[in-house]
């Protein structure tokens, strides 16, 4: 192939220049032996300097995808931080952990109530009492005062310590006492019976009548043996290991109420002193 007829691969490549050691055939009909064209030599670095050319721009590609890849990388950083501040969220360990809020304000519980029974209920001499109730009362009376000097108790606590107070006050039961309770003068507490409203009263007599109801015992008492002088006497059975008997001879320790008024059988209305019993004694 001639100079003026290269392909367009030789025109890259370059010239190819025969090997010496191979004749070329005739040209233009030139006998043999006839000297040869002169053919310039071929240029062998044109083809290297093409692959490096390529090669620096294969090279150049790959840092410039690189550079847009950590772009992207350090573009997304500051949107994860932004999401994590706006959510409030802190990654941990295990996930995350949500951002702890404030407790909300505590309200008081109000303690006047349980204050005044404090001062209300109180107990000079606790000795007074029956084992039982004084210690019952001493009980709630430790807990409330516990409990009216704790900044953080709740309303529900502060009722229940004073609704305990009282109520075990309520319950505290004298020891008794022979010498705490007057012998009964029949004709002065029928004649002013509201001057000994509440005195302590001891009477001894005749049971006439019994009446035996829930939680109580009734029985009328003559002071003199007789129908005359009764007094109306109301007891807790709880008291005694035994039951009261008609024409049982009995002592009454108890709590004068007054005058205690009923009908009788025939219809008239029949007032009598009345006593609430401590204690009863079943004479022999």
């Amino acid at each position: 192939m001639t100079e003026g007829n290269e392909s367009p691969l030789n025109s890259l490549v370059g010239p190819q220049m025969p090997d010496s050691t191979v004749p070329s055939p005739p040209v233009g009909g030139s006998a043999p032996g006839a000297p040869r064209p002169s053919v310039p030599p071929k240029k062998k670095g044109k083809g290297k300097i093409v692959a490096v050319v390529i090669a620096i721009l294969f090279v150049l590609g790959a840092i410039g995808s690189c550079s847009d890849k950590g772009e992207d990388a350090t573009t997304s950083k500051p949107d994860a931080v932004s999401q994590q501040e706006t959510s409030g969220e802190v990654p941990g360990e295990e996930g995350t952990i949500e951002e702890t809020q404030p407790d909300p304000e505590v309200v008081k519980a109000d303690k006047g109530t349980l204050t005044e029974y404090l001062s209300t209920y109180s107990v000079s001499d606790p000795s007074a009492f029956t084992d039982e109730t004084a210690a019952k009362y001493q009980n709630a009376l430790t807990q409330a005062e516990a409990v009216a000097a704790n900044e953080a108790a709740t309303q529900e606590e502060v009722d229940a310590a004073a609704e305990a107070l009282k109520t075990s006050y309520d319950g505290l039961q004298i020891k008794f006492n022979e010498a705490n309770y007057e012998e009964l003068s029949y004709k002065s507490v029928a004649r002013d019976p509201d001057s000994y409203v509440g005195k302590k009263l001891m009477c001894t007599g005749n049971v006439l009548q019994v009446l035996e109801g829930d939680g109580e015992t009734d029985v009328r008492l003559a002071t003199d043996g007789e129908y005359d002088d009764v007094v109306f006497v109301g007891f807790d059975p709880n008291i005694l290991d035994v039951r009261v008997l008609e024409d049982d001879s009995i002592t009454v320790y108890g709590t004068c109420l007054g005058l205690y008024s009923y009908t009788a059988t025939l219809g008239q209305e029949i007032s009598l002193p009345a006593i609430y019993a401590d204690k009863v004694i079943i004479n022999e």
